[in-house]
């Protein structure tokens, strides 16, 4: 008998019978969060204590694309402990997903009517039986907080991280009644609409490479930078894996190439260059217009065999250079050097990548025109344009039945 897998926030929050309880700093998102899991899975009472039907309403429409017609709002001014409660065992007999927005508002409400005794009657005894299910938001400041994480079905926490400058929300689950949770947390976002990332490191990315992969639209639209012949420098941190160095270098080859540039694609000396020219083939359906060539080792030698290559836009991992950049910089720079002023005479441009190590990055950057950077954090992976600055995207790795690379805004 296999285990059960883990389950993800939005699985997590409609489940029939469950008390999840939402938990972070103001701002986070976990209204956004709950309206947005509560109003997929069917009809929600929102039992709002600060918040107005409108400003709900607003909310719901911009990560849903819709106004509701699922959504009811009950505005409690103050008090009314015993109507809450009534409020919640009504909706949930009859099958409704019941937000309680929040925990502190609520027990702050009638301080003589116990209404931690009544919270915690709802959490073991009312709602277990019934055919709906209720999240409860919480702000952490009632000192409720332990006792809930021990009573409730599912436990979750929202936070932020600064990640490339720029803060991304992530979810832990750290509790989910009958099933296992995921070590990596999950990351979230609203700018286009609601949705959330688990993390893609269970996802084998060399085989990822052995199919035709479905191509993303390209994030940066009508200011994209495809056709300026310019030197594209990407900064991997150390967190980012080789195995997806490899796969986003291929898939950057492939975007070219649907887009009807040449591509000249360095491989390292000890590299297979018929087997890479075969897999970025198969990623791209077709082998038209790519040119994988074995590097010298050499960066000087390598500058030299690249302007045999009328049109093509390079394509390189700087560590089959690096010796060079440590040994002799001052001919590493020349070399560099050299590369983009034939590239940009020729119209076509260059991509390296290097990782933040490297010493041949500190020459390079100097050269470069827009620098993007990349960071892995547990499992999941973002990038953003830090000069000139842009946005941070996640990059969404799916792996089958069609293998697809996304970047997705996430502020």
């Amino acid at each position: 008998m296999s285990l059960p897998r883990y389950r993800t926030p939005t699985e997590i929050l409609p489940t029939k019978g469950y008390v999840t309880v939402l938990e972070g700093e103001p701002g986070i998102g976990k209204t956004t969060l709950a309206l947005a899991s509560a109003l997929a899975s069917g009809t929600v009472k929102y039992i709002s204590y600060n918040e107005p039907e409108e400003s709900l309403m607003n909310k719901a429409q911009r990560v849903l694309h819709r106004r509701p017609d699922n959504l009811e709002v009950v505005h409690m001014l103050s008090g009314g402990t015993q109507k809450v409660f009534s409020e919640i065992i009504d909706s949930m007999d009859k099958g409704k997903i019941v937000i309680l927005d929040s925990v502190d508002a609520f027990l702050w409400g009638e301080t003589g009517q116990q209404p931690e005794r009544v919270l915690l009657q709802l959490i073991y005894e009312s709602v277990k039986v019934r055919n709906g299910s209720l999240v409860l938001i919480n702000e952490g400041i009632s000192g409720l907080s332990n006792v809930l994480k021990f009573v409730v079905d599912a436990y979750m926490r929202l936070e932020a991280e600064n990640l490339l400058g720029i803060n991304a929300r992530k979810i832990r689950v750290i509790k989910d009644r009958d099933y296992p949770v995921s070590v990596f947390p999950f990351y979230y976002t609203f700018y286009e609409g609601y949705q959330v990332f688990g993390a893609s490191y269970f996802l084998d990315l060399d085989k990822v490479r052995q199919k035709k992969v479905k191509m993303w639209e390209r994030p940066f639209g009508s200011k994209s930078v495809m056709n300026e012949p310019e030197l594209f420098l990407y900064i991997l941190d150390s967190s980012v894996s080789v195995p997806f160095s490899r796969l986003y270098r291929a898939w950057l080859a492939v975007d070219y190439l649907s887009h009807k540039h040449s591509i000249v694609f360095i491989v390292r000396p000890d590299e297979d260059v018929e087997k890479i020219k075969e897999s970025i083939g198969t990623m791209a359906g077709t082998n038209l217009g790519i040119e994988v060539v074995k590097s010298s080792g050499s960066i000087v030698d390598d500058s030299k065999m690249l302007k045999s290559f009328s049109d093509a836009m390079l394509i390189a991992d700087m560590i089959i250079w690096e010796h060079e950049a440590s040994s002799n910089p001052s001919v590493y720079e020349s070399a560099i050097k050299d590369i983009v002023e034939n590239n940009t005479k020729k119209g076509s441009g260059a991509i390296l990548f290097s990782y933040r190590s490297y010493r041949g990055l500190e020459i390079t950057e100097k050269y470069a025109t827009r620098e993007r950077s990349i960071v892995e954090r547990d499992g999941h992976i973002f990038l953003r344009t830090v000069r000139p600055p842009g946005p941070l995207y996640y990059v969404n790795i799916v792996g089958s039945p069609e293998p697809e690379l996304r970047l997705v805004t996430m502020f």
